[in-house]
């Protein structure tokens, strides 16, 4: 309770900052205040700092000598607030996008006998390199960017509201890539016409 109103102070402007104590919690227990990673660029990246007033992924620092493990840059002390770098050197979208998967996603078991039963990411981290490598394919195969997934307006994450705005931008986006002859994950796409789909203007249907 403590952290959902502390995120929704944050959000009103009644609160400067989300306690730190309830912060280190949200980025190190995966059920903790899932809120943290679902509602807003500016939550996420708040929950993300540290008490000494860095932003960095749980794994995401790069001590020594700069090499290629998927965080593209080195480290920094202070970077600039416009920067799309965090100062662990992991691009801000990267590390927003895999705190939000962190938060949201869950597998269901193959077992027959544990039918209805979930999982989620646990205590499981992406390393810099491997995060890389699910961003790219998260993003050219959904067409979605992280600020896509954040709810808008009075949406409600997970909500028919929020749902249909995501399938839309889908449709839209995978229509104007089948139009400029682009490939989705390998494979071509073609479009025909087709009657608009109800209370959208759309009017062409994607294919494999």
């Amino acid at each position: 309770v403590d952290a959902e109103k502390s995120i929704d102070a944050f959000l009103a402007n009644n609160a400067k900052t989300i306690p730190s104590h309830l912060r280190r919690l949200m980025r190190t227990i995966n059920e903790f205040a899932p809120r943290s990673g679902t509602t807003s660029r500016a939550v996420t990246l708040h929950v993300l700092q540290t008490t000494k007033d860095t932003t960095a992924e749980v794994d995401g620092y790069t001590p020594g000598k700069f090499v290629i493990v998927g965080v593209p840059y080195s480290s920094v002390s202070k970077p600039k607030d416009d920067d799309t770098i965090m100062t662990c050197g992991c691009e801000k979208d990267v590390a927003l996008m895999e705190f939000f998967w962190w938060k949201t996603w869950t597998i269901k078991s193959a077992n027959p006998g544990l039918a209805g039963v979930t999982e989620a990411m646990k205590s499981d981290w992406l390393d810099g390199r491997h995060r890389a490598f699910f961003y790219q394919a998260y993003t050219g195969g959904t067409m979605l960017g992280i600020d896509d997934l954040y709810p808008q307006g009075s949406e409600v994450y997970g909500s028919p509201s929020y749902d249909l705005r995501i399938k839309a931008t889908q449709a839209e986006r995978f229509v104007a890539a089948a139009n400029a002859g682009l490939k989705i994950l390998g494979q071509p796409l073609w479009v025909r016409e087709k009657e608009p789909v109800a209370g959208h203007s759309l009017d062409q249907h994607v294919g494999v």
